[in-house]
Parts: C-alpha cells; sequence; structure tokens
C-alpha cells in the first residue's frame, strides 16, 4: 500500500508528458518524461525488494493457511500454540509459550507498539487500541503465566474468540 500512489502517480505524469510531448514536440518534455521513467524504475526496485524480503520470511513459515483459523492482532496472527508476529515488514514466527516479557513501549501512528522477549531475541509487534493489546496480553499470560508484563494490564480471559477466531467474513 506504501507504494500505491506512487505506481499509480508515476505512470499518469508518464503518460500526460508523452501526450503533451507528442503534440508539442519540445525537447524538455522529452527530458521530463525520461526522468519519470528513472524514477518510475526505482519505486518499482523498491517495491521488488520490499515485496521479496517479506515472502522470504513468509516461506519460512510452517504451514502457513493454519493462520486462518485463527485470532488477528493489527497484522499479526495468533494460534493456540503459536503466533506470526508483524511490524511493518518485519514478520517473524514464535511460539507462544516461549514469550517471556511483553513492553508497551509508545503508540505510533494511533498504534500500540509491543516488544516481545524471545529467549535472547527481541520481537517487535503492533495492535490497533489499547483494548486489543490488553486482550492480547491476557492471551500471552494465559499460555505463560510468568510473563513479565510491563506497561499494559491483560484484560479478558485469553482465549483467541477474543482476538478474532472463528469469525467468518
Amino acid at each position: 500500500m506504501k507504494y500505491a500512489f506512487f505506481m499509480f502517480g508515476i505512470p499518469m505524469l508518464i503518460f500526460i508528458t508523452a501526450f503533451i510531448e507528442t503534440r508539442k514536440k519540445l525537447a524538455v518534455f522529452h527530458t521530463l518524461m525520461f526522468i519519470f521513467i528513472i524514477l518510475l524504475a526505482c519505486v518499482l526496485a523498491f517495491y521488488y525488494k520490499d515485496k521479496l524480503h517479506v515472502l522470504k520470511q513468509l516461506k519460512q513459515v510452517k504451514d502457513l493457511v493454519e493462520y486462518e483459523k485463527g485470532g488477528v492482532v493489527d497484522r499479526s496472527w495468533i494460534l493456540e500454540d503459536r503466533m506470526l508476529c508483524a511490524k511493518g515488514l518485519d514478520i517473524r514466527e514464535v511460539r507462544s509459550s516461549t514469550v517471556s516479557k511483553v513492553v508497551l513501549l509508545n503508540e505510533e501512528k494511533g498504534k500500540q507498539v509491543l516488544e516481545l522477549s524471545v529467549k535472547d531475541e527481541i520481537v517487535p509487534m503492533t495492535t490497533i487500541s489499547k483494548e486489543e493489546a490488553q486482550r492480547f496480553v491476557a492471551y500471552l499470560k494465559r499460555k505463560n503465566p510468568s510473563i513479565i508484563v510491563e506497561g499494559i494490564e491483560a484484560k479478558g480471559n485469553g482465549s483467541l474468540q477474543e482476538l478474532g477466531a472463528g469469525v467468518q467474513v
């Protein structure tokens, strides 16, 4: 989605510039069209780099289709025994029982930013609201009662249904 404006806007600029260039036959429009083409090539290069990065991360996930049955927290997918945590283009699969600490860092663009400690690594994650973060923390507490929680309190019974599992659209 972050490339949608550029992948539509730049080709439109190329089309308009090419149309004017065929009518006016001025060298400035030819040069301008060439600049827009180079700009579009750069945008496409970044788009495909990000796309391949996400694809590489998702190929490491076993049984990706099973996540459709689980709950959803912002862009993260939660199953009973594991979860696919996402923040931006960073996607990681972790076992729910291995999360030893969850910290509410801050709020970015209306979303709550969480930091999960899993073994020796930090896994970033976002939620769309404070209430969703509280329900997610309740889920983590159910999976690992000894988990350390900072900056947020658990709310709810911690079931996957509270995170949207089983909802048919």
